[in-house]
């Protein structure tokens, strides 16, 4: 009897032993040490960008602030308080929201994925000088680029929309909206854990969106109360719209965002162009 209860105890040690070396491997996980870099690189263009008012280095430092904390909030085995991952985005958003307004850019923002070869996996964010600048076919830059008549930026949900096409392991450029409507679902609760529950409908043009019980809702709350555009207020809102952008290969605009607090839900809407 004795000899079983040292073999059932070996067994348990061993387990034991296996379970801290799986523990130690994910926490040697590069995410939560490349997140920090790229926080700590943000963080000191946006203290650069006030030094020498330089409009370029502020929104590459408010992107990289943001990238930074998404990329510490979903790494494995993370202990980053949400409060102040929740703090980090909003004032990140805002900033870049605030910047774009005094730029003088109010027109109508909309997603877009460039043509070329290298924008295929990326998406842009652009700003139309005037709510009534017609900017053609063109206006796809790949790049951050300001003009007199319009301004391109990455969009906030540009690096979480990679994330969930990682997570997917396809690529959206070569995907469909019903791929989408399948699939989505098990990256963003079962994958990133970033939702309770996620659905989404089409009729015609427009694409609606719902992500219940989501980990950017304070965010989303905070942002839309200070009238800030959809594009800026959510980042899975407009990671929502980079795979849009990706898959149909359209012109992606935010119409609204509405939000149920009881619920901690986003639904919003989209119009292909």
């Amino acid at each position: 009897m004795e000899m079983v209860e040292n073999s059932s105890i070996e067994k348990m040690e061993k387990q034991i032993e296996s379970l801290e070396s799986e523990i130690r491997r994910l926490k040697r996980k590069p995410t939560g040490a490349i997140g920090t870099l790229i926080l700590a690189l943000g963080l000191m263009l946006l203290a650069l960008a006030i030094i020498v008012e330089h409009n370029i280095s502020a929104f590459i430092g408010i992107a990289l602030t943001f990238w930074g904390a998404l990329l510490l909030y979903v790494r494995p085995t993370s202990f980053v308080r949400k409060e102040i991952l929740n703090v980090l985005s909003t004032q990140s958003l805002s900033e870049m929201a605030e910047i774009i307004d005094e730029l003088g850019y109010r027109g109508a923002p909309f997603h877009v994925s460039p043509p070329s070869l290298l924008g295929m996996r990326r998406t842009r964010l652009i700003i139309p000088k005037n709510p009534l600048s017609n900017l053609g076919e063109d206006a796809s830059i790949d790049e951050l680029t300001i003009t007199p008549t319009l301004i391109s930026v990455d969009p906030p949900g540009q690096e979480l929309s990679s994330l969930i096409e990682e997570e997917l392991r396809t690529n959206f450029s070569a995907s469909s909206l019903e791929y989408v409507e399948n699939n989505l679902e098990k990256a963003l609760v079962e994958g990133l854990e970033l939702v309770e529950s996620f659905a989404m409908e089409q009729e015609g043009e427009r694409v609606s969106a719902k992500f219940k019980g989501s980990v950017f809702f304070d965010v989303a709350e905070r942002l839309s109360g200070l009238k800030i555009n959809p594009a800026f207020c959510d980042p899975l809102t407009s990671a929502f719209a980079c795979i849009l952008a990706r898959v149909t290969q359209k012109r992606v605009t935010i119409e609204k965002m509405e939000l149920k607090p009881e619920e901690k839900t986003v639904t919003s809407t989209y119009r292909l162009i």
